[in-house]
Protein backbone atom coordinates (compact mmCIF):
# COMPACT_ATOMS: atom_id res chain seq x y z
CA UNK A 1 0.00 0.00 0.00
CA UNK A 2 1.23 3.37 -0.92
CA UNK A 3 0.48 6.61 1.02
CA UNK A 4 1.21 10.06 -0.39
CA UNK A 5 1.23 13.53 1.60
CA UNK A 6 1.61 16.88 0.29
CA UNK A 7 1.56 20.81 1.56
CA UNK A 8 2.93 24.11 0.71
CA UNK A 9 6.56 22.76 0.93
CA UNK A 10 5.79 19.89 -1.07
CA UNK A 11 4.95 16.03 -0.40
CA UNK A 12 6.23 12.80 0.78
CA UNK A 13 4.97 9.06 0.50
CA UNK A 14 5.58 5.93 1.77
CA UNK A 15 4.72 2.18 0.59
CA UNK A 16 4.34 -0.25 2.87
CA UNK A 17 3.60 -4.18 1.14
CA UNK A 18 0.97 -6.33 2.15
CA UNK A 19 -0.73 -4.21 4.41
CA UNK A 20 -4.71 -4.07 2.61
CA UNK A 21 -6.03 -7.89 1.90
CA UNK A 22 -9.90 -8.46 0.73
CA UNK A 23 -11.53 -11.53 0.97
CA UNK A 24 -14.33 -13.58 -0.70
CA UNK A 25 -18.21 -13.49 0.61
CA UNK A 26 -18.78 -18.01 1.60
CA UNK A 27 -21.97 -19.45 -0.60
CA UNK A 28 -25.63 -19.94 0.59
CA UNK A 29 -26.21 -23.43 -0.29
CA UNK A 30 -29.40 -23.99 -1.59
CA UNK A 31 -31.94 -26.58 -4.01
CA UNK A 32 -35.05 -28.00 -5.73
CA UNK A 33 -36.18 -31.61 -6.23
CA UNK A 34 -38.65 -32.60 -9.31
CA UNK A 35 -40.50 -34.74 -8.06
CA UNK A 36 -40.61 -35.25 -4.59
CA UNK A 37 -42.63 -38.22 -4.31
CA UNK A 38 -43.93 -41.41 -6.95
CA UNK A 39 -42.86 -45.24 -7.37
CA UNK A 40 -40.01 -46.93 -7.62
CA UNK A 41 -37.21 -46.72 -8.97
CA UNK A 42 -38.10 -43.16 -9.13
CA UNK A 43 -36.01 -40.94 -11.12
CA UNK A 44 -35.43 -37.05 -9.48
CA UNK A 45 -33.85 -34.00 -11.09
CA UNK A 46 -31.96 -31.90 -8.29
CA UNK A 47 -31.72 -28.64 -9.10
CA UNK A 48 -28.82 -26.55 -7.54
CA UNK A 49 -30.48 -22.74 -6.07
CA UNK A 50 -26.88 -22.08 -3.87
CA UNK A 51 -25.68 -18.29 -4.00
CA UNK A 52 -21.61 -17.20 -3.93
CA UNK A 53 -18.89 -18.61 -5.64
CA UNK A 54 -18.92 -22.16 -5.97
CA UNK A 55 -16.27 -24.55 -6.81
CA UNK A 56 -17.87 -28.02 -5.53
CA UNK A 57 -20.79 -29.44 -4.82
CA UNK A 58 -21.23 -32.45 -2.58
CA UNK A 59 -24.94 -33.99 -2.80
CA UNK A 60 -26.23 -36.77 -0.45
CA UNK A 61 -29.52 -38.42 -1.76
CA UNK A 62 -30.25 -40.00 1.84
CA UNK A 63 -29.86 -43.54 0.30
CA UNK A 64 -26.16 -44.15 0.52
CA UNK A 65 -25.94 -42.71 -2.73
CA UNK A 66 -23.94 -39.06 -3.66
CA UNK A 67 -23.27 -36.46 -6.24
CA UNK A 68 -20.28 -33.92 -6.85
CA UNK A 69 -22.36 -32.80 -10.02
CA UNK A 70 -24.27 -29.53 -10.36
CA UNK A 71 -27.57 -30.84 -11.10
CA UNK A 72 -27.77 -34.36 -10.74
CA UNK A 73 -30.32 -37.00 -11.69
CA UNK A 74 -30.79 -39.46 -9.16
CA UNK A 75 -32.92 -43.07 -9.49
CA UNK A 76 -34.12 -43.82 -6.16
CA UNK A 77 -34.13 -47.80 -6.11
CA UNK A 78 -36.42 -49.02 -3.39
CA UNK A 79 -39.23 -47.62 -1.53
CA UNK A 80 -38.82 -45.28 1.61
CA UNK A 81 -38.34 -41.46 3.50
CA UNK A 82 -34.84 -40.05 2.51
CA UNK A 83 -33.53 -36.39 3.59
CA UNK A 84 -30.82 -34.96 1.13
CA UNK A 85 -28.15 -32.77 1.88
CA UNK A 86 -26.34 -30.14 -0.51
CA UNK A 87 -23.06 -28.61 0.58
CA UNK A 88 -21.46 -26.29 -2.00
CA UNK A 89 -17.85 -24.81 -1.47
CA UNK A 90 -16.15 -21.90 -3.04
CA UNK A 91 -13.56 -19.15 -2.40
CA UNK A 92 -15.59 -17.93 0.64
CA UNK A 93 -15.93 -21.51 2.08
CA UNK A 94 -18.78 -23.68 2.45
CA UNK A 95 -22.04 -24.15 3.42
CA UNK A 96 -25.24 -27.38 3.66
CA UNK A 97 -28.39 -27.47 3.12
CA UNK A 98 -30.29 -30.68 4.22
CA UNK A 99 -34.00 -31.01 3.76
CA UNK A 100 -35.83 -34.41 5.93
CA UNK A 101 -38.35 -36.87 4.39
CA UNK A 102 -37.90 -34.62 1.36
CA UNK A 103 -37.97 -37.68 -1.10
CA UNK A 104 -40.86 -40.06 -0.80
CA UNK A 105 -40.46 -43.51 -2.60
CA UNK A 106 -43.56 -45.91 -2.68
CA UNK A 107 -43.80 -49.40 -3.19
CA UNK A 108 -45.17 -50.00 -7.10
CA UNK A 109 -46.24 -53.35 -5.80
CA UNK A 110 -50.46 -53.54 -5.12
CA UNK A 111 -51.68 -54.67 -1.61
CA UNK A 112 -55.29 -54.50 -2.58
CA UNK A 113 -57.32 -53.42 0.40
CA UNK A 114 -60.99 -51.93 0.15
CA UNK A 115 -64.05 -50.77 2.46
CA UNK A 116 -67.62 -51.43 2.25
CA UNK A 117 -71.19 -50.35 3.52
CA UNK A 118 -73.44 -52.12 5.46
CA UNK A 119 -73.00 -56.08 4.44
CA UNK A 120 -75.60 -57.53 6.39
CA UNK A 121 -79.35 -56.94 5.33
CA UNK A 122 -82.52 -57.88 3.17
CA UNK A 123 -82.87 -58.73 -0.32
CA UNK A 124 -82.24 -56.80 -2.65
CA UNK A 125 -79.37 -54.81 -0.77
CA UNK A 126 -76.89 -52.57 -2.31
CA UNK A 127 -73.08 -52.50 -1.29
CA UNK A 128 -70.77 -49.88 -1.71
CA UNK A 129 -67.38 -51.17 -1.84
CA UNK A 130 -64.70 -48.62 -2.01
CA UNK A 131 -61.09 -49.10 -3.25
CA UNK A 132 -58.55 -48.67 -0.42
CA UNK A 133 -55.78 -50.56 -2.20
CA UNK A 134 -52.03 -49.01 -2.22
CA UNK A 135 -49.16 -49.30 -4.71
CA UNK A 136 -49.26 -48.55 -8.64
CA UNK A 137 -52.47 -49.87 -9.68
CA UNK A 138 -54.22 -49.96 -13.33
CA UNK A 139 -57.11 -51.92 -13.11
CA UNK A 140 -59.05 -53.57 -10.28
CA UNK A 141 -60.92 -56.74 -10.59
CA UNK A 142 -64.17 -57.21 -8.40
CA UNK A 143 -65.57 -60.77 -7.68
CA UNK A 144 -69.07 -60.12 -5.28
CA UNK A 145 -68.91 -64.15 -4.86
CA UNK A 146 -72.74 -63.99 -6.69
CA UNK A 147 -71.59 -64.57 -10.18
CA UNK A 148 -71.22 -61.51 -10.49
CA UNK A 149 -68.20 -58.77 -10.92
CA UNK A 150 -67.00 -55.32 -11.63
CA UNK A 151 -63.93 -53.66 -13.12
CA UNK A 152 -64.69 -50.10 -11.68
CA UNK A 153 -62.35 -48.54 -9.18
CA UNK A 154 -65.55 -48.49 -5.99
CA UNK A 155 -68.13 -50.06 -7.46
CA UNK A 156 -71.70 -50.21 -5.74
CA UNK A 157 -73.45 -53.97 -6.11
CA UNK A 158 -77.11 -54.88 -5.14
CA UNK A 159 -77.37 -58.53 -3.89
CA UNK A 160 -80.76 -60.14 -4.68
CA UNK A 161 -80.83 -63.86 -3.44
CA UNK A 162 -80.33 -64.50 0.15
CA UNK A 163 -77.37 -66.02 1.34
CA UNK A 164 -73.83 -65.52 2.44
CA UNK A 165 -71.09 -64.31 0.23
CA UNK A 166 -67.01 -63.73 0.23
CA UNK A 167 -65.53 -60.56 -1.64
CA UNK A 168 -62.69 -60.34 -3.59
CA UNK A 169 -60.26 -57.30 -5.01
CA UNK A 170 -57.46 -58.12 -7.66
CA UNK A 171 -55.63 -54.97 -7.84
CA UNK A 172 -53.50 -54.68 -10.80
CA UNK A 173 -50.34 -52.65 -11.71
CA UNK A 174 -46.88 -52.82 -14.24
CA UNK A 175 -45.30 -54.14 -10.64
CA UNK A 176 -47.84 -57.47 -10.24
CA UNK A 177 -51.36 -57.48 -9.00
CA UNK A 178 -52.59 -58.96 -5.58
CA UNK A 179 -56.10 -60.19 -4.00
CA UNK A 180 -57.81 -59.46 -1.39
CA UNK A 181 -61.06 -61.84 -0.46
CA UNK A 182 -62.75 -60.84 2.56
CA UNK A 183 -65.01 -64.37 3.35
CA UNK A 184 -68.03 -64.23 4.36
CA UNK A 185 -68.00 -60.49 4.32
CA UNK A 186 -72.15 -60.50 2.72
CA UNK A 187 -74.68 -62.31 4.65
CA UNK A 188 -77.92 -61.46 2.56
CA UNK A 189 -81.22 -62.22 4.76
CA UNK A 190 -85.03 -63.64 3.00
CA UNK A 191 -87.20 -60.87 3.17
CA UNK A 192 -90.55 -62.19 4.43
CA UNK A 193 -92.47 -63.55 2.41
CA UNK A 194 -95.55 -61.64 0.65
CA UNK A 195 -99.00 -63.54 0.73
CA UNK A 196 -101.56 -63.98 -1.94
CA UNK A 197 -104.57 -65.91 -3.20
CA UNK A 198 -107.05 -66.91 -5.17
CA UNK A 199 -110.34 -68.57 -4.41
CA UNK A 200 -113.14 -69.34 -6.07
CA UNK A 201 -116.24 -69.64 -6.27
CA UNK A 202 -117.54 -67.05 -3.47
CA UNK A 203 -120.54 -67.33 -2.86
CA UNK A 204 -123.24 -70.04 -2.70
CA UNK A 205 -125.67 -72.67 -1.04
CA UNK A 206 -124.20 -74.51 1.66
CA UNK A 207 -122.10 -77.25 1.35
CA UNK A 208 -119.83 -74.73 -1.19
CA UNK A 209 -116.93 -76.07 -1.84
CA UNK A 210 -113.84 -73.44 -2.27
CA UNK A 211 -110.94 -74.01 -3.86
CA UNK A 212 -107.41 -71.86 -2.81
CA UNK A 213 -104.65 -71.36 -4.67
CA UNK A 214 -101.98 -69.77 -2.91
CA UNK A 215 -100.31 -67.28 -4.86
CA UNK A 216 -97.84 -65.84 -2.24
CA UNK A 217 -94.05 -64.77 -3.78
CA UNK A 218 -90.97 -64.95 -1.61
CA UNK A 219 -89.44 -67.81 0.46
CA UNK A 220 -92.12 -69.78 2.19
CA UNK A 221 -91.46 -72.56 4.44
CA UNK A 222 -94.51 -72.88 5.40
CA UNK A 223 -98.65 -71.68 5.50
CA UNK A 224 -101.91 -71.87 7.66
CA UNK A 225 -105.19 -71.27 6.12
CA UNK A 226 -107.58 -69.66 8.18
CA UNK A 227 -111.23 -70.16 6.71
CA UNK A 228 -112.83 -67.88 8.89
CA UNK A 229 -115.00 -70.72 10.30
CA UNK A 230 -112.99 -71.75 12.83
CA UNK A 231 -111.35 -74.57 10.64
CA UNK A 232 -107.23 -74.09 9.25
CA UNK A 233 -104.78 -75.87 6.52
CA UNK A 234 -101.46 -76.05 6.16
CA UNK A 235 -102.00 -77.79 2.52
CA UNK A 236 -100.62 -75.14 -0.11
CA UNK A 237 -103.73 -75.27 -1.87
CA UNK A 238 -106.38 -75.92 -0.20
CA UNK A 239 -110.15 -77.20 -0.87
CA UNK A 240 -112.27 -75.80 1.94
CA UNK A 241 -116.05 -76.87 2.17
CA UNK A 242 -118.46 -74.96 3.96
CA UNK A 243 -121.31 -76.86 5.92
CA UNK A 244 -122.87 -73.71 7.64
CA UNK A 245 -124.10 -70.73 6.50
CA UNK A 246 -122.28 -66.95 7.13
CA UNK A 247 -119.48 -64.70 5.68
CA UNK A 248 -116.51 -65.81 6.39
CA UNK A 249 -112.92 -64.06 5.64
CA UNK A 250 -110.09 -65.86 5.05
CA UNK A 251 -106.57 -65.26 6.39
CA UNK A 252 -103.02 -66.78 5.16
CA UNK A 253 -100.16 -66.82 6.84
CA UNK A 254 -97.25 -67.33 4.83
CA UNK A 255 -93.82 -67.88 7.07
CA UNK A 256 -90.68 -67.75 5.86
CA UNK A 257 -86.62 -67.25 6.63
CA UNK A 258 -87.12 -63.52 6.30
CA UNK A 259 -89.99 -63.57 8.36
CA UNK A 260 -94.08 -63.73 8.60
CA UNK A 261 -96.73 -61.89 7.07
CA UNK A 262 -100.43 -62.28 6.36
CA UNK A 263 -103.00 -61.06 3.81
CA UNK A 264 -107.03 -61.24 4.28
CA UNK A 265 -109.70 -61.64 1.60
CA UNK A 266 -113.34 -61.63 2.40
CA UNK A 267 -116.68 -61.89 1.04
CA UNK A 268 -117.34 -65.65 0.97
CA UNK A 269 -120.69 -66.05 1.22
CA UNK A 270 -122.50 -69.00 2.01
CA UNK A 271 -126.36 -68.81 2.24
CA UNK A 272 -128.69 -72.31 2.80
CA UNK A 273 -131.09 -72.97 -0.03
CA UNK A 274 -134.25 -71.15 0.56
CA UNK A 275 -137.06 -73.55 0.41
CA UNK A 276 -141.14 -73.33 0.40
CA UNK A 277 -142.24 -74.93 4.35
CA UNK A 278 -144.20 -77.81 2.79
CA UNK A 279 -144.24 -77.03 -0.68
CA UNK A 280 -144.61 -80.58 -1.91
CA UNK A 281 -147.04 -81.55 0.76
CA UNK A 282 -145.32 -84.35 1.95
CA UNK A 283 -145.68 -83.88 5.38
CA UNK A 284 -149.67 -83.50 5.20
CA UNK A 285 -151.82 -86.66 5.87
CA UNK A 286 -153.23 -87.75 2.80
CA UNK A 287 -157.63 -87.89 2.53
CA UNK A 288 -157.36 -84.15 4.50
CA UNK A 289 -156.76 -80.63 3.61
CA UNK A 290 -153.13 -79.38 3.84
CA UNK A 291 -151.88 -77.45 6.78
CA UNK A 292 -150.04 -74.28 7.83
CA UNK A 293 -148.56 -72.57 5.88
CA UNK A 294 -151.36 -73.42 3.47
CA UNK A 295 -154.49 -71.97 4.12
CA UNK A 296 -158.30 -73.15 2.42
CA UNK A 297 -159.58 -69.84 1.37
CA UNK A 298 -163.11 -71.28 0.00
CA UNK A 299 -164.24 -75.22 -0.99
CA UNK A 300 -165.24 -78.35 0.25
CA UNK A 301 -163.17 -80.77 -1.80
CA UNK A 302 -159.73 -80.04 -0.96
CA UNK A 303 -157.80 -83.21 0.23
CA UNK A 304 -153.76 -84.06 -0.28
CA UNK A 305 -153.70 -87.23 -2.11
CA UNK A 306 -151.33 -90.09 -2.18
CA UNK A 307 -148.59 -91.99 -4.77
CA UNK A 308 -150.94 -94.84 -3.35
CA UNK A 309 -153.64 -93.64 -5.85
CA UNK A 310 -151.43 -91.94 -8.46
CA UNK A 311 -153.73 -90.25 -11.38
CA UNK A 312 -152.09 -90.00 -14.84
CA UNK A 313 -148.26 -89.61 -13.66
CA UNK A 314 -149.31 -86.95 -10.90
CA UNK A 315 -147.37 -86.25 -8.70
CA UNK A 316 -144.01 -86.72 -10.35
CA UNK A 317 -141.55 -85.75 -7.15
CA UNK A 318 -142.62 -87.28 -3.83
CA UNK A 319 -145.68 -89.38 -2.67
CA UNK A 320 -147.92 -86.27 -1.92
CA UNK A 321 -149.63 -83.61 -3.97
CA UNK A 322 -152.81 -81.04 -3.88
CA UNK A 323 -156.14 -81.71 -5.07
CA UNK A 324 -158.32 -78.73 -5.45
CA UNK A 325 -162.17 -79.03 -6.22
CA UNK A 326 -164.40 -76.61 -8.06
CA UNK A 327 -167.25 -77.84 -5.21
CA UNK A 328 -168.60 -74.74 -3.53
CA UNK A 329 -167.39 -72.28 -6.02
CA UNK A 330 -170.32 -71.31 -8.15
CA UNK A 331 -170.06 -68.46 -10.37
CA UNK A 332 -166.35 -68.70 -10.26
CA UNK A 333 -164.73 -65.45 -12.31
CA UNK A 334 -161.93 -66.20 -13.69
CA UNK A 335 -158.34 -64.00 -13.54
CA UNK A 336 -158.91 -61.06 -15.75
CA UNK A 337 -155.59 -61.44 -18.04
CA UNK A 338 -154.71 -65.00 -18.22
CA UNK A 339 -150.54 -64.94 -18.37
CA UNK A 340 -150.48 -61.45 -17.36
CA UNK A 341 -151.08 -58.81 -14.65
CA UNK A 342 -154.69 -58.01 -13.64
CA UNK A 343 -157.69 -59.23 -11.49
CA UNK A 344 -157.50 -62.17 -9.58
CA UNK A 345 -160.41 -64.85 -10.12
CA UNK A 346 -163.11 -64.43 -7.29
CA UNK A 347 -165.37 -66.51 -6.24
CA UNK A 348 -163.49 -69.78 -6.92
CA UNK A 349 -162.53 -72.57 -4.57
CA UNK A 350 -158.36 -72.52 -3.34
CA UNK A 351 -155.86 -72.38 -0.95
CA UNK A 352 -153.31 -69.85 -0.35
CA UNK A 353 -149.70 -68.97 1.33
CA UNK A 354 -147.44 -65.87 1.54
CA UNK A 355 -143.59 -66.59 1.21
CA UNK A 356 -140.50 -64.56 1.33
CA UNK A 357 -138.53 -62.86 -1.57
CA UNK A 358 -135.50 -64.40 -1.66
CA UNK A 359 -133.03 -62.98 -4.23
CA UNK A 360 -130.83 -65.77 -4.14
CA UNK A 361 -133.44 -67.70 -5.67
CA UNK A 362 -135.70 -65.86 -6.99
CA UNK A 363 -137.70 -68.66 -9.31
CA UNK A 364 -140.56 -69.90 -8.24
CA UNK A 365 -141.06 -73.70 -9.66
CA UNK A 366 -144.28 -75.42 -9.06
CA UNK A 367 -146.14 -78.73 -11.10
CA UNK A 368 -149.89 -78.44 -12.34
CA UNK A 369 -152.70 -80.37 -14.05
CA UNK A 370 -156.29 -79.35 -14.99
CA UNK A 371 -159.24 -81.74 -14.74
CA UNK A 372 -162.26 -80.56 -16.78
CA UNK A 373 -165.70 -81.84 -15.05
CA UNK A 374 -167.86 -79.77 -17.30
CA UNK A 375 -168.81 -78.58 -20.86
CA UNK A 376 -168.21 -75.46 -22.11
CA UNK A 377 -170.83 -72.73 -20.78
CA UNK A 378 -169.92 -69.95 -23.30
CA UNK A 379 -166.83 -67.85 -23.96
CA UNK A 380 -166.78 -66.27 -20.60
CA UNK A 381 -168.23 -68.70 -17.96
CA UNK A 382 -166.41 -72.35 -17.54
CA UNK A 383 -164.65 -74.07 -15.12
CA UNK A 384 -160.86 -72.84 -15.01
CA UNK A 385 -157.98 -73.44 -13.03
CA UNK A 386 -155.67 -70.41 -12.52
CA UNK A 387 -152.63 -69.87 -10.29
CA UNK A 388 -151.78 -66.12 -8.93
CA UNK A 389 -148.92 -64.32 -7.16
CA UNK A 390 -149.02 -61.06 -5.74
CA UNK A 391 -146.59 -58.60 -3.85
CA UNK A 392 -150.09 -56.75 -2.75
CA UNK A 393 -149.75 -53.94 -5.49
CA UNK A 394 -149.87 -55.63 -8.73
CA UNK A 395 -150.78 -59.57 -9.03
CA UNK A 396 -149.78 -61.72 -12.02
CA UNK A 397 -151.36 -65.31 -13.51
CA UNK A 398 -148.57 -67.25 -14.08
CA UNK A 399 -151.16 -70.55 -15.21
CA UNK A 400 -154.30 -71.13 -16.44
CA UNK A 401 -156.29 -73.59 -17.82
CA UNK A 402 -160.22 -73.82 -18.52
CA UNK A 403 -162.40 -75.86 -21.33
CA UNK A 404 -160.45 -74.17 -24.24
CA UNK A 405 -157.25 -76.27 -23.02
CA UNK A 406 -156.05 -79.08 -24.99
CA UNK A 407 -156.54 -82.54 -22.81
CA UNK A 408 -154.03 -84.82 -24.19
CA UNK A 409 -154.22 -87.25 -20.26
CA UNK A 410 -157.71 -88.91 -18.67
CA UNK A 411 -157.31 -88.88 -14.82
CA UNK A 412 -157.10 -92.60 -14.17
CA UNK A 413 -158.57 -91.91 -10.42
CA UNK A 414 -161.78 -89.67 -12.38
CA UNK A 415 -162.34 -90.72 -15.32
CA UNK A 416 -162.13 -86.71 -16.67
CA UNK A 417 -160.08 -84.96 -19.06
CA UNK A 418 -156.85 -83.77 -18.33
CA UNK A 419 -154.21 -81.70 -19.33
CA UNK A 420 -150.28 -82.19 -19.78
CA UNK A 421 -148.57 -81.94 -16.34
CA UNK A 422 -146.97 -78.31 -16.76
CA UNK A 423 -143.86 -77.60 -14.97
CA UNK A 424 -144.17 -73.81 -14.41
CA UNK A 425 -141.45 -71.16 -13.81
CA UNK A 426 -142.03 -68.06 -12.74
CA UNK A 427 -138.67 -65.35 -12.31
CA UNK A 428 -140.01 -63.25 -9.35
CA UNK A 429 -137.49 -60.69 -9.48
CA UNK A 430 -138.71 -59.83 -13.47
CA UNK A 431 -142.47 -59.75 -12.14
CA UNK A 432 -141.41 -57.92 -8.82
CA UNK A 433 -138.87 -55.56 -9.78
CA UNK A 434 -137.33 -53.64 -6.96
CA UNK A 435 -138.94 -56.36 -4.18
CA UNK A 436 -136.77 -56.18 -0.91
CA UNK A 437 -135.33 -59.73 0.62
CA UNK A 438 -138.15 -61.16 2.79
CA UNK A 439 -140.59 -59.15 0.89
CA UNK A 440 -144.13 -61.34 1.39
CA UNK A 441 -145.71 -62.68 -2.02
CA UNK A 442 -148.83 -64.38 -1.70
CA UNK A 443 -149.37 -67.28 -3.93
CA UNK A 444 -153.02 -68.85 -4.58
CA UNK A 445 -153.79 -71.36 -6.39
CA UNK A 446 -158.03 -71.58 -7.61
CA UNK A 447 -160.32 -74.02 -9.19
CA UNK A 448 -163.68 -72.04 -10.46
CA UNK A 449 -166.73 -73.77 -11.70
CA UNK A 450 -167.72 -71.21 -14.21
CA UNK A 451 -172.18 -71.47 -13.90
CA UNK A 452 -174.22 -73.70 -12.96
CA UNK A 453 -172.02 -75.31 -10.43
CA UNK A 454 -172.89 -79.03 -11.45
CA UNK A 455 -169.80 -81.50 -12.85
CA UNK A 456 -167.14 -79.89 -10.84
CA UNK A 457 -163.70 -79.41 -12.42
CA UNK A 458 -160.39 -80.19 -10.16
CA UNK A 459 -156.80 -79.04 -10.07
CA UNK A 460 -153.64 -80.89 -8.95
CA UNK A 461 -150.48 -78.84 -8.08
CA UNK A 462 -147.27 -80.22 -6.20
CA UNK A 463 -143.57 -79.39 -5.94
CA UNK A 464 -143.56 -76.03 -5.37
CA UNK A 465 -140.01 -74.61 -4.56
CA UNK A 466 -137.78 -71.26 -4.37
CA UNK A 467 -134.76 -72.58 -7.18
CA UNK A 468 -131.67 -69.92 -7.71
CA UNK A 469 -130.67 -68.15 -10.68
CA UNK A 470 -128.06 -70.09 -12.68
CA UNK A 471 -124.45 -68.43 -12.49
CA UNK A 472 -121.54 -69.14 -14.20
CA UNK A 473 -118.01 -67.57 -12.57
CA UNK A 474 -115.09 -67.67 -14.28
CA UNK A 475 -111.67 -69.58 -12.16
CA UNK A 476 -107.94 -69.78 -13.63
CA UNK A 477 -105.68 -70.80 -10.49
CA UNK A 478 -102.52 -69.94 -10.59
CA UNK A 479 -103.21 -68.56 -13.90
CA UNK A 480 -100.85 -71.10 -15.52
CA UNK A 481 -103.44 -71.97 -18.07
CA UNK A 482 -104.49 -70.27 -21.40
CA UNK A 483 -108.00 -68.52 -20.82
CA UNK A 484 -109.42 -70.23 -23.71
CA UNK A 485 -113.00 -71.44 -22.69
CA UNK A 486 -116.06 -68.57 -21.73
CA UNK A 487 -119.34 -70.34 -20.43
CA UNK A 488 -122.92 -69.41 -20.01
CA UNK A 489 -124.96 -69.45 -17.44
CA UNK A 490 -126.35 -73.07 -17.12
CA UNK A 491 -130.07 -72.45 -17.43
CA UNK A 492 -132.49 -75.63 -16.58
CA UNK A 493 -135.16 -76.25 -19.92
CA UNK A 494 -132.97 -74.05 -22.03
CA UNK A 495 -129.47 -73.92 -24.09
CA UNK A 496 -126.33 -73.90 -22.72
CA UNK A 497 -123.95 -72.50 -24.97
CA UNK A 498 -119.70 -73.20 -24.39
CA UNK A 499 -117.39 -70.98 -26.02
CA UNK A 500 -113.32 -72.13 -26.89
CA UNK A 501 -110.97 -70.42 -28.97
CA UNK A 502 -108.45 -73.18 -30.33
CA UNK A 503 -106.61 -69.49 -32.42
CA UNK A 504 -102.51 -70.71 -32.45
CA UNK A 505 -103.47 -74.17 -31.00
CA UNK A 506 -101.45 -75.43 -33.65
CA UNK A 507 -102.98 -79.81 -34.26
CA UNK A 508 -105.88 -79.16 -32.24
CA UNK A 509 -108.12 -82.25 -32.86
CA UNK A 510 -111.00 -82.21 -30.38
CA UNK A 511 -111.90 -80.22 -27.63
CA UNK A 512 -113.40 -81.70 -24.14
CA UNK A 513 -115.75 -80.49 -21.08
CA UNK A 514 -115.65 -81.98 -18.39
CA UNK A 515 -118.13 -81.32 -15.24
CA UNK A 516 -116.58 -82.23 -11.77
CA UNK A 517 -118.02 -82.64 -8.49
CA UNK A 518 -116.05 -79.50 -7.13
CA UNK A 519 -113.11 -77.02 -8.00
CA UNK A 520 -109.65 -78.01 -7.64
CA UNK A 521 -106.26 -76.06 -7.75
CA UNK A 522 -102.57 -76.48 -7.69
CA UNK A 523 -101.86 -79.91 -9.09
CA UNK A 524 -99.70 -78.91 -12.67
CA UNK A 525 -99.54 -81.55 -14.89
CA UNK A 526 -97.68 -81.86 -18.01
CA UNK A 527 -101.10 -79.95 -20.24
CA UNK A 528 -102.04 -77.99 -17.25
CA UNK A 529 -103.16 -76.86 -14.05
CA UNK A 530 -105.90 -79.53 -13.19
CA UNK A 531 -108.85 -76.89 -11.69
CA UNK A 532 -111.75 -79.60 -11.42
CA UNK A 533 -112.12 -82.80 -9.10
CA UNK A 534 -114.05 -84.93 -7.51
CA UNK A 535 -116.61 -87.21 -9.25
CA UNK A 536 -117.27 -86.71 -12.67
CA UNK A 537 -120.47 -85.42 -13.20
CA UNK A 538 -120.41 -85.69 -16.68
CA UNK A 539 -117.85 -84.98 -19.82
CA UNK A 540 -118.34 -84.61 -23.68
CA UNK A 541 -116.05 -84.54 -26.76
CA UNK A 542 -116.06 -82.66 -29.86
CA UNK A 543 -114.23 -82.15 -33.04
CA UNK A 544 -111.99 -78.76 -32.79
CA UNK A 545 -112.53 -76.38 -35.41
CA UNK A 546 -109.40 -73.48 -36.31
CA UNK A 547 -110.44 -70.14 -34.29
CA UNK A 548 -113.58 -69.64 -32.29
CA UNK A 549 -115.65 -73.30 -31.09
CA UNK A 550 -119.45 -72.65 -30.41
CA UNK A 551 -121.12 -75.50 -28.44
CA UNK A 552 -124.82 -75.55 -27.27
CA UNK A 553 -126.09 -78.33 -25.07
CA UNK A 554 -129.70 -78.50 -24.06
CA UNK A 555 -130.61 -78.47 -20.51
CA UNK A 556 -133.23 -80.77 -19.01
CA UNK A 557 -136.11 -79.02 -16.55
CA UNK A 558 -134.90 -81.39 -13.90
CA UNK A 559 -135.91 -80.20 -9.99
CA UNK A 560 -133.10 -82.37 -9.16
CA UNK A 561 -130.63 -80.62 -10.85
CA UNK A 562 -131.96 -77.54 -9.13
CA UNK A 563 -129.01 -75.25 -6.99
CA UNK A 564 -126.58 -78.05 -8.15
CA UNK A 565 -123.15 -76.89 -8.28
CA UNK A 566 -120.22 -78.37 -10.88
CA UNK A 567 -116.96 -77.46 -11.83
CA UNK A 568 -116.23 -77.26 -15.28
CA UNK A 569 -113.01 -77.42 -17.48
CA UNK A 570 -112.11 -77.65 -21.00
CA UNK A 571 -109.06 -79.53 -22.58
CA UNK A 572 -107.91 -79.17 -26.01
CA UNK A 573 -106.62 -82.36 -27.44
CA UNK A 574 -104.26 -83.03 -30.43
CA UNK A 575 -100.74 -80.88 -30.87
CA UNK A 576 -99.86 -80.00 -27.79
CA UNK A 577 -102.46 -81.22 -25.36
CA UNK A 578 -103.75 -78.20 -23.48
CA UNK A 579 -106.08 -77.35 -20.22
CA UNK A 580 -107.83 -74.55 -20.26
CA UNK A 581 -109.64 -72.43 -17.37
CA UNK A 582 -112.32 -73.44 -16.01
CA UNK A 583 -116.16 -72.52 -14.80
CA UNK A 584 -117.85 -72.52 -11.69
CA UNK A 585 -121.46 -73.18 -12.36
CA UNK A 586 -124.73 -73.26 -9.93
CA UNK A 587 -127.57 -74.55 -12.41
CA UNK A 588 -131.03 -73.01 -11.73
CA UNK A 589 -133.03 -70.85 -14.04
Amino acid sequence: MRLTVGGPTGGDDEFRPGWVVVRESPPLADFEATPSSGFAPLAVQFGDLSLGLLTSHAWDFGDGASSGEVDPVHVYAAPGSFAVSLTVGGPGGSDGETRAGLITVLDPTPAAEFAYSSATGVAPLGVQFSDLSSGWITAWSWSFGDGASSAEASPLHTYTTPGTYSVSLTAAGPAGSDVETKTGLVTIQWPAPTPEFALGPVTGFAPLAVSFTDLSSGNVTSRVWSFGDGTISRVRHPLKVYTRTGTFNVTLTATGPGGTRSVTHGGISVVTLPVLADGGFEGDAAGVPPLAPWNVVQGTAIVVQSNTTPDAGFAREGTRWCEIGAEGSSAATPPSNPGGAGAAPAGAAGIERSFGFAPLAPHLVFDAAFLLGDLEDSAASNDFMSVELSDGTTTWNVFHADTFTEFPRVSTKYGLPMTAIRRVQVDLGSRFPGLAPGAPILLRVSVGNGGDGQNPSKGYVDAFRLVPAATASFRNGTGRNAARYVSSPAVLGSAWTIQVDATGHAGAQTIQLVGMQRPASGSLLASGELLVGGKKLFAQAWPALPGLNVRTITLPVDLALMGQFMATQVTILGGTTERCNAYDLVLGF
